[in-house]
C-alpha cells in the first residue's frame, strides 16, 4: 500500500511539474512590459557613475546604459548625462548632481525623479492621460508638468525652478515631505521660484514668482541648454514663451565691447558661416534591436556650439539622438524592428544627408 501511495505521489509531482512547464510555455510573454520600463542613460561627458536598482555601489559609466526605476545617477563637476525616454522626453543631468529615479514606467509617461543635489534640465513630451505624470522632487519642493521645458537646481537646501516653455506646477513640501496644497504656483516661461530651507512656509499662500534675469539666461544651467534647442522645438506651440527666451538670450549675448576699438586699423574677423551637417559613416554597422550606435560625420554643431541636426531617421522612422560633439551623434533606435535601413539626418536649414543601407538591425 505504501509503495502504491509513494508511486501516486511521484506521478502527481511529475504531472504538476509538466503542467507548470506547459503553462509557462503557453502563457503570453511578459517581457515586453518590462522592456517598456527600461530606459537609456546617455553619457555626454566623463565622470558619470550609475548605481542600478540591482546594485549596491556606483560604477563608472560610458556610452549608453540601460536603467530601470530605483537606479541612481551621479555626476562630477565635469560630468553630464541624459535620460532618454521612449516617448521622446529627455532629462539632462548636469555636473555635480545626484538623481534618484523613483518611478519610470509607461514608456516615460509615468516618471518621478528625486534630485538629492545638483541641477537638471527637462524636456517633457505632451502627457495628456489621466494617470500620466512627470514629477521631480527635492528636499523642499514638488514640481509637476504635463508637457513643457523647465530647469531645476537644488543646492544648500535651496530649490530654484525655472519656467522655460509652457507651465510648471510647483508646491512646497512640509517637514514630513508632503506637498502643501495652499502653496501651489504655476511658473510661466521666463519666471522662476526660489525656496530655501525645509520648514513649512509661514504663509499659506501661493509661492511668489520673479523674472529670470538676462545673466541667468547667458550662464550656467540655462545658457548651456538653451543653445541646444532646435528650431522645431522653439516653433512648437506647446512650448509657449520659449521663443521669447531665445530672443532675449541672443540679444543679451551681443556685447557692445565686442566691437573693434576706434584706434584699431584691423577689423575683427568674422567667423565663417557653419556648413550643413554631413553623415560620413556609422559605428557599429550591425546592432541588435534596441542597441545604440554612433553616426560619424561633421558640422553637427555650429561654430558657437548650437545644434545643427533637427532629426535622425532609421528608414522612415524618426528616432531619439544625442549630439555628443560636432562629429558624433549617439542614436537610440528603441523599438525599430530587425532589417536593413538607410540612415538620414536633417539640418536646421532642411538639408538632408543620408547613407544607403548603412545599418543592419538583427
Amino acid at each position: 500500500m505504501k509503495r502504491i501511495l509513494f508511486g501516486l505521489i511521484i506521478c502527481a509531482t511529475f504531472v504538476g511539474v509538466g503542467f507548470i512547464l506547459f503553462i509557462r510555455d503557453k502563457a503570453p510573454a511578459t517581457l515586453s512590459q518590462s522592456e517598456s520600463d527600461i530606459f537609456t542613460v546617455a553619457v555626454l561627458s566623463p565622470d558619470v557613475s550609475i548605481k542600478k536598482d540591482t546594485q549596491s555601489i556606483f560604477e563608472p559609466a560610458s556610452g549608453s546604459v540601460e536603467v530601470q526605476a530605483g537606479a541612481e545617477i551621479k555626476t562630477s563637476s565635469s560630468g553630464r548625462a541624459k535620460i532618454l525616454y521612449p516617448n521622446g522626453t529627455i532629462t539632462t543631468v548636469e555636473g555635480d548632481s545626484h538623481v534618484v529615479i523613483s518611478a519610470l514606467a509607461g514608456a516615460g509617461n509615468e516618471s518621478r525623479l528625486f534630485l538629492i543635489v545638483g541641477s537638471i534640465w527637462s524636456k517633457i513630451q505632451n502627457i495628456l492621460g489621466t494617470n500620466e505624470y512627470y514629477e521631480v522632487e527635492t528636499g523642499n519642493i514638488v514640481a509637476s508638468v504635463r508637457g513643457t521645458i523647465f530647469a531645476l537646481e537644488y543646492r544648500n537646501a535651496t530649490s530654484t525652478i525655472y519656467g522655460i516653455g509652457n507651465t510648471v506646477k510647483v508646491s512646497a513640501k512640509n517637514e514630513a515631505g508632503s506637498p502643501i496644497p495652499s502653496t501651489n504656483t504655476d511658473i510661466e516661461s521666463g519666471t522662476k521660484v526660489i525656496i530655501s530651507g525645509t520648514a513649512s512656509p509661514t504663509s499659506a499662500t501661493p509661492l511668489p514668482t520673479v523674472a529670470i534675469t538676462d545673466q541667468e539666461l547667458n550662464t550656467g544651467l540655462l545658457g548651456r541648454n538653451l543653445i541646444e534647442i532646435t528650431d522645431d522645438e522653439a516653433d512648437n506651440p506647446w512650448h509657449k514663451g520659449l521663443k521669447e527666451l531665445i530672443r532675449r538670450l541672443k540679444k543679451s549675448s551681443r556685447s557692445p565691447s565686442s566691437a573693434p576699438a576706434a584706434a584699431s586699423t584691423s577689423p575683427t574677423p568674422t567667423p565663417s558661416a557653419s556648413l550643413n551637417p554631413v553623415i560620413q559613416s556609422i559605428s557599429p554597422t550591425a546592432i541588435k534591436v534596441g542597441e545604440y550606435f554612433d553616426i560619424i560625420g561633421k558640422n553637427f554643431l555650429t561654430l558657437t556650439g548650437a545644434q545643427q541636426v533637427t532629426s535622425v531617421s532609421i528608414g522612415s522612422t524618426q528616432v531619439q539622438f544625442v549630439t555628443q560633439s560636432t562629429t558624433v551623434l549617439m542614436v537610440i533606435p528603441s523599438s525599430v524592428k530587425a532589417g536593413t535601413y538607410d540612415i538620414h539626418i536633417v539640418s536646421t536649414t532642411g538639408v538632408k544627408s543620408s547613407l544607403t543601407k548603412a545599418l543592419i538591425i538583427r
